[in-house]
């Protein structure tokens, strides 16, 4: 189990983060439908909780700690974490959290395309 966890960490990572872009896209749409909605905070941390794991254990797991993409995925992450942290006080942080999760998605999927190359 934490073999696979480990083998697979970009993909969950990646997953993790599109699921967080989609969910701070449509949020905004579905509150509006169904204000019962309480519960975005807690959807947000653990989606932020997975994302920080699968960070981890990617730049763990990587042959090269100082490749492009461990870089922007490091980034990538303190950037979302810093604007869901700072987005009620200042609107632009909404835009920039929705920027960092699709690159945080985006290199997770360009570690996983490396990694699967150099296997073969």
């Amino acid at each position: 189990m934490v073999k696979r966890l480990f083998e697979n960490s970009d993909k969950i990572g990646a997953l993790s983060s599109l699921l967080c872009l989609v969910h701070c896209l449509a949020f905004p749409l579905l509150i509006g439908f169904f204000p019962f909605l309480h519960l975005a905070e807690s959807i947000e941390l653990l989606f932020l909780a997975v994302s920080v794991i699968a960070v981890f254990i990617s730049v763990y797991n990587a042959p090269n700690k100082r490749s492009v993409e461990m870089r922007v995925m490091v980034i990538s992450l303190i950037v979302l974490v810093a604007s869901i942290a700072l987005e009620e006080k200042i609107e632009i942080f909404h835009f920039i959290s929705y920027v960092s999760a699709f690159t945080l998605a985006l290199a997770h999927y360009l570690s996983f395309r490396k990694q699967r190359a150099c296997k073969i």
